[in-house]
């Protein structure tokens, strides 16, 4: 049997997926497949984008140095929906690129919207360089900031998980589809990707080690989809490289 393996590099992380489906490469035999159904397509597809943002916040931000934001309003002065949502996210980001652009820093992000059905209203972004009193200082006065530094290694799919879940939330608070599930800047680096076609005759080995990297057991998993299709996903992270020693002996000491 035939599939694919596609390896992506974003940041620290390392990503290895493997696929391999029955009738890949195996033109005109058996019946035609069989056509997926409304919800399959739609996990698929969210699966997908998820993956995406999952490569997008690995290859761009950092540990220590980046943030994960999350801009909100009290109750009485809370937005009504998500268009005025997005018209004063967009005030303040206005702002925010011009305090980056005065210190001559980047300014990289990715953000959602989450519209909950109690009426809570929050902007979750992943921030560059962020700097709390900045932020505090181009948020609307009176309103609720939380800064919290990032901290995982870098690898940040839970805040992927966690942002795709929140744009659902706000489509089903809300009753209609709300465009992307999240608006990145223009300036993030793309992740390395490529892809190779591979054959196996039996199912997945275990996932082997890397030098320089470490398996990340909460993100590798191995099954098979509903189609058939069997994968595996194997994610490592970079080791942090350890002090080199300096070349050379150090001259003797003198009596």
């Amino acid at each position: 049997m035939r599939g694919i393996e596609k390896i992506i590099r974003a940041g620290k992380v390392l990503e290895v997926q493997r696929l391999i489906a029955p009738r890949y490469g195996m033109r005109g035999r058996g019946g035609p497949p069989e056509k997926e159904s409304p919800e399959s397509t739609k996990r698929a597809h969210l699966k997908r984008a998820e993956a995406r943002l999952r490569w997008k916040l690995n290859a761009n931000f950092e540990d220590g140095k980046d943030a994960l934001v999350t801009l909100s309003w009290k109750k009485a002065q809370a937005p009504e929906n998500s268009e005025e949502m997005k018209r004063r996210f967009s005030n303040f980001r206005r702002r925010m690129k011009a305090r980056y652009q005065k210190a001559g820093k980047e300014m990289k992000y990715v953000a959602t919207m989450e519209v909950g059905p109690r009426g809570s209203r929050h902007i979750h972004m992943v921030l560059s360089d962020a700097d709390l009193k900045e932020i505090r200082e181009c948020w609307e006065e009176g309103q609720i900031v939380n800064v919290v530094p990032l901290n995982s290694g870098g690898q940040y799919a839970d805040i992927a998980s966690y942002f795709v879940k929140y744009a659902l939330r706000t489509a089903e608070t809300e009753g209609k589809k709300i465009g992307q599930l999240y608006t990145p800047s223009r300036n993030l680096k793309e992740p390395q990707i490529t892809i190779r076609v591979i054959s196996r005759r039996a199912g997945f080995r275990d996932p082997r080690e890397r030098k320089g990297y470490a398996i990340d057991k909460d993100h590798t998993v191995c099954g098979t989809y509903e189609d058939g299709t069997a994968f595996q996903e194997i994610s490592y992270i970079r080791l942090e490289e350890p002090e080199k020693r300096k070349r050379g002996r150090a001259a003797p000491e003198r009596g």
